[in-house]
């Protein structure tokens, strides 16, 4: 069974520093995760941290700047199932 959810919000600063905020480590880990691993850059892996849950992978997809970045995430891996595994893509456009 396949489950598709649409968030949207708006951000009102402009876009490339919101993009920017989410690819960079220094800044990601101001707002989001307590820790990151490296930027977000196509084709690597990268560990996001917080002191109070642990260490969790995340597959870099794709990331074309200022217009789309997209995750990979591992159910199973990710302590949100304890069933069968499933993927999640997580799809951000600006």
């Amino acid at each position: 069974m396949s489950r598709n959810y649409t968030v949207r919000t708006k951000i009102e600063r402009p876009v490339s520093e919101v993009f920017n905020a989410i690819v960079s480590r220094e800044i990601l880990k101001r707002y989001f995760a307590g820790d990151s691993s490296g930027d977000l850059e196509a084709g690597q892996t990268i560990i996001w941290s917080w002191p109070e849950a642990g260490e969790y992978p995340v597959l870099v997809k794709k990331v074309e700047a200022n217009k789309l970045i997209e995750l990979g995430l591992n159910s199973k891996v990710w302590t949100k199932s304890e069933d069968d595994s499933y993927k999640v893509l997580v799809r951000l456009e600006f």
